[in-house]
């Protein structure tokens, strides 16, 4: 499944360049995360390494920046909070997309995450605060694989229904569920699909 959402405002980079103000903005929340999944970066770090010392971004620091984003003449088109942690583990997530949703600084505000601490409360809480697309990284098709895959325990079936209620629930947020191409090679592709298209906007296969 392909995603159109913007195609029509899309812009060829380098017929614009230099920007004078960027298009999208990310922030590295927070610098740990529940899974150790092994294609990622993290997997490779010592559990007290990373990319910072710092676990958690504080968030007078956050709402400095998201502040200084209204110097901009207009809206970025996306914030993303996501980075080399799972951001849904940060205490203040909620107040984060709110603070960035009521002062208006972008057109769009992501989460990425691989969609474990999803629920139902978790979902209520971020799509009131105004949040306008989640991405999910999937990594496997049932319990057994997320262990294979990322070293944790998960029940696959409660995992699909907090997606689920997501959706379902979902508002103004646009759901996009990835998976890696290794982890579904022959038929588990159709499975994939099957097991998602129905419960997001936008499922894809994503090549390692």
């Amino acid at each position: 499944m392909s995603e159109n959402k913007n195609s029509s405002s899309r812009k060829v980079l380098k017929d614009i360049v230099p920007l004078e103000e960027p298009f999208t903005v990310q922030f590295n929340l927070i610098n740990v995360c529940n899974f150790k999944c092994e294609y990622c970066s993290r997997s490779l770090c010592d559990d007290k390494q990373g990319i910072s010392k710092k676990v958690l971004m504080d968030f007078n620091v956050y709402k400095k920046a998201i502040d200084q984003l209204k110097q901009f003449r207009n809206p970025v088109r996306k914030i993303i909070l996501a980075g080399f942690g799972e951001p849904l583990l940060h205490k203040d997530i909620v107040a984060m997309i709110e603070y960035a949703s009521k002062n208006k600084v972008a057109e769009n505000i992501e989460i990425v995450t691989n969609g474990s601490l999803l629920t139902p409360e978790m979902s209520d809480a971020i799509i009131a605060a105004g949040l306008n697309s989640l991405r999910i990284s999937v990594n496997g098709l049932s319990d057994k694989e997320f262990i294979q895959y990322t070293g944790t325990r998960v029940n696959f079936d409660k995992y699909l229904e907090n997606i689920k209620y997501f959706y379902e629930n979902s508002g103004q947020a646009y759901v996009k569920i990835k998976i890696l191409d290794y982890m579904v090679e022959g038929e588990r592709e159709t499975l994939f699909f099957n097991l998602f298209s129905n419960i997001s906007h936008c499922a894809i296969i994503e090549s390692l």
